[in-house]
């Protein structure tokens, strides 16, 4: 599966709903390191903490997915094509499954209109 994570960081609050748990819970968590997909930092001098949290990481160990979206398959196929443009059976297979995919698509416009 392709995720594209169109940003670099969730804010606290995103994390909190997502879990069903309060902000500061997240905060304490992220304080204390008990969690591995973010982390609490403290410039020297300061009282307030700035709060890093990943994506990927979040969507790996949470299967919680935030800050992303999944292409559709066309996109996916292309994608894959512009990545092993060099082989080309694969790019051969991946054009005939998206012709398939738009052959299915035309079935179900068409079935939608009877």
């Amino acid at each position: 599966m392709n995720i594209i994570f169109n940003r670099a960081n969730l804010t606290v609050k995103e994390v909190a709903q997502a879990l069903g748990l309060d902000v500061q819970t997240v905060r304490v968590l992220l304080q204390t390191g008990a969690v591995s997909w973010g982390q609490a930092i403290r410039k020297p001098g300061s009282s307030r903490h700035t709060y890093l949290i990943s994506p990927l990481r979040f969507y790996q160990e949470t299967g919680v997915l935030i800050g992303a979206e999944m292409p559709d398959e066309y996109a996916i196929w292309e994608q894959q094509i512009r990545e092993h443009a060099d082989d080309e059976a694969f790019v051969r297979y991946c054009q005939t499954r998206m012709d398939r995919s738009d052959e299915a698509q035309d079935i179900e416009r068409r079935k939608g209109t009877r």
